[in-house]
């Protein structure tokens, strides 16, 4: 499917969650399709960008979660780390979570139960110092397998708007499959996520730590991954719905 393939599909469902992601960082892998498909629920296929498909790990601080149309004030904040793929379902692009590391427990044990999207709770810390982003992540939770990543993201150009990309194919590529699924207790869900196409900075990575690949049972990329940081991205989420094959 092509990047207008991508970008046609409006959104079905109306938000009633909203937040803000800070000082996001996306670390792009490419990966074998004959090796990650299997790792897919039916009925997903993977969504390929030039005959290549890819896994994402997203580290970020969420800002002001809360339900839609409470104030910002009343909303919840804490540092986030998610791995998924990319995937299209009936003619849809969307995005699979392996995993959703959060670390602020209630939201975390909350969000499995209404969202049905796969939240494990973590000890996560997120600190920006100039264009430095460092992020590291271990998760706790009991039963689940663990997990750690621990990385320093460094932006090119500054994180004060200079140096931002002009947003080629492959980034609105990414950033185009706004349906999420997750699978918890072998049963598929999905939600809606409505957010803009930001303005990117290109960003390089050094990775201390990461065992996400390993815990979620997915093929270890070699090769380096691309990185994106972006400082704020305000994004709304649907309710669920149920997936049936």
């Amino acid at each position: 499917m092509t990047l207008e393939h991508v970008q046609m599909f409006p959104l079905s469902r109306l938000p009633v969650l909203t937040m803000t992601a800070e000082d996001v960082c996306c670390l792009h892998w490419p990966v074998d399709p004959d090796e990650l498909s299997p790792r897919l629920p039916a009925p997903l296929d993977l969504s390929l960008f030039d005959g290549t498909a890819w896994l994402s790990v997203v580290a970020f601080r969420a800002t002001g979660v809360r339900p839609r149309g409470l104030p910002s004030s009343r909303g919840r904040s804490f540092p986030q780390l998610r791995l998924q793929t990319y995937v299209w379902h009936q003619g849809t692009p969307g995005r699979y979570f392996f995993s959703i590391d959060a670390s602020d427990r209630l939201v975390a044990h909350l969000f499995r139960l209404t969202s049905r999207m796969p939240y494990f709770t973590a000890d996560s810390h997120i600190e920006r110092d100039g264009r430095a982003i460092r992020f590291d992540s271990r998760r706790e939770q009991i039963g689940a397998p663990s997990a750690t990543f621990e990385t320093t993201v460094t932006v090119d150009g500054g994180t004060d708007g200079s140096g931002v990309l002009d947003g080629g194919d492959r980034d609105r590529w990414f950033v185009g499959h706004h349906r999420v699924f997750g699978a918890v207790g072998g049963t598929l869900w999905a939600l809606d996520i409505d957010r803009e196409t930001p303005s990117f900075r290109s960003a390089t990575a050094t990775i201390e730590e990461n065992t996400l690949f390993e815990a979620a049972g997915v093929p270890s990329p070699t090769a380096d991954p691309t990185v994106r940081y972006h400082r704020a991205w305000p994004m709304h989420a649907s309710r669920p719905w149920r997936i049936r094959s």
